[in-house]
């Protein structure tokens, strides 16, 4: 009762304001990011950062939350988007709204058997154990007729955009203390760039410390790909056994070259060791772009990694020339844009769609035995 007052007084008082709790999984642990956005002024602020061993560790914010946002690896999460096409048996009368309802469930049922083998299968788990953490209609439309509500319309078919996140029914327990929080949304964190990607026909990487994951967006479909058993700890390991420290020494070291924040000496030493781990990951990616069936496929990446041969996902870019504004508070004064894409993808992400909430609400009233009570 506490909490919903003081939630009630911040409404009032901070207007625009959205605040957000991003938790995000890389390399076995978490990195916990407080901001707030406000679309109006085209202002974000980083309030804090932090990072924790398990979702356990994560604090609860004193202010109010609006989405607690959870980015997963592959392992853990499967977030696809596409589009379901439904015929119409009877194209010249207009549509009622218990058709409406009927094309909801038909077009959620093509969408999930269209990926929930592949969803189970990636994450090792049977198709029984599924459950939806997100789901939502964003986007429909009538041949190539865009609208917000179809019903009292006609024509031959409906076009559905639906994008969802599948999780192992197990995850669930470990999210259930983050329901009192504010508005819980799941996304795999290879998914989180793939609205950024400028041209389809496009594979976003997504690279963390033992795997890397590779995301397709093509045509009307995003979801993942492949993966491969690289990732940064390539450049650790080397650096360790080279230098005869530690791994958690090599690693500051590292992460310390990706920051620009080491001697001239060191980064001529450097860029040949990471160059070198660098064309691994290429050459593994080389087999990918020929069996593929998208012609002259590009290949991005999230910018946690320089030098790869490909073009780099600038989110900071995208808002910049929308003339956004970011801003960091004392506590968060190491953020750095070039290298949090996928942070500043999660907070300027459409999460609410007012247009497409009757069509939502149906999906979730179809779907509620099959998505969790957050």
């Amino acid at each position: 009762m506490v909490w919903k007052a003081w939630n009630f007084v911040q409404n009032l008082w901070n207007g625009s304001r959205e605040y957000f709790l991003l938790v995000e999984e890389w390399n076995g642990a978490y990195e916990v990011t407080r901001a707030y956005r406000n679309l109006k002024k085209k202002e974000i602020t980083i309030c804090e950062g932090y990072a924790v061993k398990d979702l356990d560790g994560v604090k609860r914010p004193a202010k109010k939350t609006d989405y607690i946002v959870f980015s997963f690896g592959s392992e853990k999460a499967t977030t696809t988007e596409n589009i379901v096409t439904l015929k119409r048996p009877k194209p010249s009368e207009t549509i009622t709204e218990s058709e409406m309802d009927q094309f909801v469930h038909k077009g959620f049922w093509d969408f999930l058997n269209r990926y929930r083998a592949m969803a189970a299968k990636k994450m090792k788990t049977s198709d029984s154990d599924l459950i939806m953490a997100y789901v939502q209609v964003r986007d429909v439309s009538i041949g190539n007729h865009k609208m917000y509500n179809p019903v009292g319309f006609e024509g031959k078919e409906l076009n559905l955009k639906i994008r969802g996140t599948f999780v192992p029914r197990e995850t669930l327990p470990s999210l259930e203390r983050f329901k009192d929080w504010g508005r819980i949304f799941v996304f795999e964190s290879a998914s989180v760039l793939g609205d950024f990607l400028p041209e389809s026909g496009s594979f976003s990487v997504q690279i963390g410390e033992n795997s890397t994951s590779v995301f397709k967006v093509h045509g009307n479909e995003k979801a993942f790909e492949t993966s491969y058993n690289w990732g940064t700890g390539a450049f650790t390991n080397g650096v360790a056994a080279e230098l005869g420290i530690d791994e958690t020494l090599a690693g500051v070291i590292i992460r310390l070259y990706f920051e620009n924040k080491v001697s001239v000496k060191v980064k001529k030493w450097l860029d040949g060791r990471v160059n070198e781990s660098v064309r691994e990951l290429a050459d593994l990616l080389e087999p990918l772009k020929k069996k593929t069936k998208i012609s002259r496929p590009k290949i991005y990446f999230s910018g946690r990694i320089k030098n790869f041969p490909g073009a780099a996902v600038r989110v900071d870019e995208e808002l910049e020339r929308k003339e956004y504004v970011i801003k960091k508070k004392k506590a968060a004064l190491g953020f750095e844009p070039l290298i949090e894409q996928n942070v500043l993808a999660l907070l300027i992400f459409e999460y609410d769609l007012p247009k497409f909430e009757y069509l939502n609400r149906l999906l979730r009233r179809r779907v509620k035995w099959l998505i969790p009570n957050f």
